[in-house]
């Protein structure tokens, strides 16, 4: 585990996801061979909860730290606003406090800058849709932003292509 967790960022919830599946695969594939070796016995949740302590202590697993790159990378790689990555956060199963203080790291001026752009390119695959501002706003929507800063954007967006079209 700590091989894996030195690769990439994980949270709790999936090293405990992997090794609760590891071990049944394991124990899985020895039996579909055929092996007469011994198969080992699934991890107890005292194993596990083990596990996850060692990690933690040589700070291969922090849930905080795992936040803090998701936040970064679904919001500017991905697009995701506050909306859709806490719902992702809570899907896997982190604390709301652990989620709040990772959210408060986004700049406010970068995610309205990241909304007009995802916004204006969802807007051009649109051409001459009669309508586009309510598939806009629900766009906007499907990705996590708020109603009230989205549809401020999509007025701007569709009064500035209006005035130059």
């Amino acid at each position: 585990m700590q091989a894996l967790c030195s690769r990439r960022e994980y949270c709790s919830a999936d090293i405990v996801r992997k090794l609760t599946t590891s071990s049944r695969a394991c124990a899985s594939r020895t039996a579909a061979a055929g092996s007469s070796a011994a198969v080992p016995p699934p991890l107890t949740s005292d194993q596990i909860q083990e596990i996850l302590s060692a990690l933690k202590k040589d700070k291969f697993l922090d849930d905080a730290r795992y936040a803090r790159a998701f936040v970064r990378d679904k919001s500017v790689l991905s697009g995701w606003g506050a909306r859709k990555i806490r719902c992702a956060l809570m899907a896997k199963g982190l604390d709301e406090q652990v989620i709040n203080q990772a959210l408060s790291s986004l700049d406010e001026e970068q995610v309205q800058e990241r909304m007009e752009k995802v916004l204006s390119v969802k807007h051009k695959s649109l051409k001459n849709d009669p309508k586009v501002r309510e598939k806009l706003i629900r766009f906007g929507l499907s990705r996590g932003y708020a109603y009230d800063e989205l549809a401020d954007c999509v007025s701007r967006l569709l009064s500035y292509c209006e005035s130059e079209g």
